[in-house]
């Protein structure tokens, strides 16, 4: 979504159109966000042709629940969300020499 050739919204979907995808890195600057971009980048989305038959959307967010409950989702229930299971690298972005070696040890030791 680009004003004037400037990025001012983006939302990404991840999905192999099969029964599942995951809805993320939604964003709208927060100067545009008064004239309904955010509403309208989700219906655009959900009026994909390619993305009508997708049974079960996932998203994971930390604000914003009114906007996307507009659209259908919810929170999930206690016991599914206790099925659902994540890696969070926290420190990732730093470069940590002695990582950096481990991993590189063991991408050397995979036989060929």
């Amino acid at each position: 979504m680009k004003s004037s050739g400037a990025l001012v919204g983006f939302a990404r979907l991840i999905t192999y159109i099969t029964p599942f995808s995951y809805l993320c890195d939604v964003f709208v600057v927060e100067a545009y966000k008064q004239r309904r971009l955010s509403k309208w980048l989700i219906q655009i989305i959900h009026a994909h042709p390619d993305l009508q038959n997708l049974r079960r959307w996932m998203l994971g967010i930390r604000h914003a629940h009114g906007l996307f409950a507009q659209f259908g989702r919810e929170i999930l229930p206690e016991d599914i969300s206790k099925r659902s299971m994540r890696l969070h690298n926290t420190n990732v972005y730093v470069k940590d020499e002695t990582n950096f070696h481990h991993r590189n040890k063991l991408l050397n030791s995979l036989p060929n």
